[in-house]
């Protein structure tokens, strides 16, 4: 999908990090927390962890309902990113359970957005 960015868009996007920041990136755990403001806030945060060298440990937070989206929502399900009903009463116990499940059983270098 990243390419359809560039493609369609004609643009590039450049992602400026500190040298030291970013071998930080790249060996430890990572939270990004994107104020969502446009449809296209999700694609934008994919092609920046693409530029990161990050895309292959990419996880979502998300409403369940980006799970039924063909393709896109279904490569987000089956790579376990967390989706919540935003009902706290449940999204608590999807919360505690799939982090608990993603620091005890995933290696290093994966990403939330």
């Amino acid at each position: 999908l990243t390419f359809l960015y560039s493609w369609w868009a004609d643009s590039n996007v450049t992602v400026y990090v500190d040298p030291q920041d970013l071998k930080h990136l790249q060996h430890e755990y990572s939270i990004i927390l994107v104020n969502h403001r446009y449809e296209i806030d999700w694609l934008l945060g994919l092609v920046v962890v693409q530029e990161l060298g990050l895309i292959g440990g990419f996880k979502i937070v998300g409403k369940r309902s980006l799970s039924l989206i063909p393709i896109l929502g279904w490569s987000w399900f089956f790579s376990e990113s967390i989706f919540l009903r935003r009902i706290w009463e449940s999204d608590k116990k999807v919360l505690e359970h799939d982090i608990r499940q993603l620091l005890n059983g995933y290696p290093d270098n994966y990403y939330f957005s």
